[in-house]
């Protein structure tokens, strides 16, 4: 990993992985025990939130991607003035259901106008967000998605 507070020379991610310490009373399904993989994924989180840029992790599933997000976006919500926003897809999904569950966390400005408190940012964390089959109505949901994330490249373009 690049070390950009010193001199952005490289140091192997072993060097960063904390000790893990275990929490008697946490669920286990709640527990992320750190790997270099879980600190390289939340070191990239970090970076990327922090230079305002979208995020899509893939991987196959039961690896832990949504603890790891999840985590590391708790974690960030402190140390960059975040508010994070949690949705999950199924093929049910609408796009009402989105629009409401992103709408409901951000402020008004305007008459028409939306976005985060004063003095932070949003980050939108949509969970299973999969490619919809033909019966289901997903793809309204999706296609919301979609025009935020074109939006929101533009207007950071500006």
């Amino acid at each position: 990993y690049p070390e950009p507070k010193k001199d952005m020379s490289l140091r192997l991610w072993t060097d960063i992985v904390p000790t893990f310490v275990h929490t008697p009373n946490c669920s286990p399904f709640q527990l992320i025990v750190p790997t270099i993989e879980t600190v390289r994924q939340a070191y990239c989180l970090e970076m990327l939130l922090s230079q305002q840029k979208h995020i899509f992790f893939t991987g196959a599933t039961g690896i832990g991607k949504s603890l790891i997000i999840q985590y590391a976006l708790s974690s960030l919500q402190v140390k960059q003035d975040l508010v994070p926003i949690r949705i999950t897809f199924s093929a049910h999904t609408s796009s009402s259901r989105t629009q409401s569950s992103i709408e409901g966390k951000l402020q008004k400005k305007r008459k028409d106008l939306y976005g985060a408190p004063v003095g932070k940012r949003i980050a939108i964390f949509i969970d299973d967000a999969n490619l919809p089959s033909k019966i289901s109505n997903s793809q309204p949901a999706l296609e919301l998605l979609r025009t935020c994330l074109l939006y929101t490249s533009d207007a950071a373009d500006e």
